[in-house]
């Protein structure tokens, strides 16, 4: 066979080949198509259920959180049948009310006592009777309204308050029994998270103010004085910082030291009365 006559064989054998490779494809295509041969991709959804999985964890230790409501199973109750004196001195359940206009010290036994010497605005921020209009503690005088709320509030004249609220002989004995050293907590929604963080912690421990003299054990005849900062009435922006906490030497070790509680466990409530 002559070269001339070999050319056009080889031509032709070439489109089809090309013709039979197309086929080919055409026909492996349809059958991913059709017998379901093409692999799933599971990557994206792994990743979606991942991150479902982890928003159903954050937001349900939120709820729980939030909800969170601490009754200790010692706390005194009439139902279960308390000795009538002790009935006879309500001890206050102190909460304490956060919002952009400062604390709001309350009772929610509504002892009338307690309302007319501790629910009241303090003389810094007007004085008055307790009505609900005015915060018990209002922001520090000097920092402007501009300034973030967790910066604004004043810690140190709200530990004040709670010192004279913990010494108060009527009821010293009775907040020193299981259950009684509670203190409530609640805030608007506004106000962040570690400014109610801060309000636990200025709740929790006697101080010494000047962080060297050590002030003795609080007692129902303490000069309560002694533990507050500042001179009691508007203590100075820094009044925390230069303070210590009170402290004696440890019972089973006498080379340590235990701090004075004086509303050691907080308790959050869901929201502000209506009346503030």
């Amino acid at each position: 066979m002559t070269e001339q006559n070999q050319a056009p064989i080889a031509e032709e054998n070439h489109e089809a080949f090309l013709a039979r490779r197309a086929e080919k494809r055409r026909g492996r295509a349809h059958r991913a198509r059709h017998e379901g041969d093409t692999p799933l991709n599971l990557i994206a959804m792994i990743d979606m259920m991942t991150t479902i999985m982890f928003f159903l964890i954050f937001t349900a230790v939120l709820s729980e959180t939030s909800t969170l409501e601490v009754t200790s199973a010692k706390a005194p109750s009439a139902a279960a049948g308390a000795p009538s004196d002790d009935n006879a001195v309500k001890v206050p359940k102190v909460t304490i009310y956060i919002s952009s206009d400062g604390f709001r010290i309350l009772d929610q036994t509504n002892n009338p006592d307690f309302a007319t010497k501790f629910a009241g605005p303090i003389e810094r921020c007007g004085g008055g009777a307790a009505d609900g209009t005015k915060a018990t503690i209002c922001p520090r005088p000097d920092l402007a309204d501009s300034e973030p709320l967790v910066s604004r509030l004043d810690y140190a004249s709200l530990y004040n308050q709670l010192v004279k609220i913990r010494l108060e002989p009527t009821w010293f004995e009775g907040f020193g029994k299981d259950g009684n050293n509670v203190v409530m907590i609640g805030a608007d929604q506004e106000v962040p998270f570690e400014a109610i963080v801060k309000t636990i912690d200025t709740a929790r421990f006697f101080l010494a103010p000047d962080g060297k003299t050590a002030p003795g054990a609080p007692s129902a005849a303490s000069d309560v004085s002694a533990f507050l900062l500042g001179d009691g009435k508007s203590p100075g922006p820094d009044a925390l910082q230069k303070s210590k906490f009170a402290v004696k030497p440890a019972a089973a070790d006498p080379k340590k030291t235990e701090r004075f509680e004086l509303f050691p466990f907080a308790s959050l409530v869901a929201a502000r009365p209506s009346g503030g």
